[in-house]
C-alpha cells in the first residue's frame, strides 16, 4: 500500500500546485477583463497599450531587492546547515553525513544564484528609475 500511496501523494501535490497556479491566472485575467469592461462602460477611450498594461503585475525595485536579500540569506542558512550536516562546525558535533552536506551546498548554490540575480535586477531597475 505504501509503495502506491507515496507516489500518488507526490503526484497529487504537483497537480494541486499546478491547479492553484492556473486558477490564479484565470482569476487575474477575469479581473483585468472586468476592469476593461468597466472603463469602456464609463466612456473612457483605451488604446491597446493601456489594455495590455491593465492585467500585468508591476514589480518594483524594492520588491526585487527584498526578494534577493531573502534568498541570499536563505542560501547562507543552507550553507551553515550543510556545514553542520558534514560535521565541519564544532557546534554540530560529529555531523550527520558528508553526503547530506553536499546536498545542502548544491541547494545553497541554486538559491543563492537566484537571489543574486534578483539583487542585480533590483539594482538595475533602481538605476533605470533614477536616470
Amino acid at each position: 500500500m505504501e509503495e502506491v500511496l507515496v507516489p500518488m501523494g507526490a503526484f497529487g501535490m504537483i497537480l494541486g500546485i499546478v491547479a492553484v497556479s492556473v486558477w490564479g491566472s484565470v482569476q487575474s485575467k477575469k479581473e483585468a477583463n472586468e476592469t476593461v469592461r468597466r472603463a469602456i462602460d464609463a466612456g473612457q477611450q483605451l488604446d491597446s497599450d493601456a489594455i495590455s498594461a491593465i492585467g500585468k503585475p508591476v514589480r518594483s525595485a524594492a520588491q526585487d531587492l527584498r526578494g534577493g536579500i531573502v534568498l541570499v540569506s536563505l542560501s547562507i542558512g543552507l550553507i551553515l546547515a550543510g556545514l553542520m550536516a558534514s560535521g565541519a562546525l564544532p557546534v554540530a558535533g560529529k555531523g550527520w553525513d558528508e553526503d547530506a552536506g553536499v546536498g545542502f551546498f548544491i541547494a545553497a548554490m541554486i538559491v543563492g544564484a537566484i537571489g543574486v540575480g534578483q539583487l542585480v535586477a533590483g539594482l538595475v531597475r533602481r538605476e533605470k528609475k533614477g536616470a
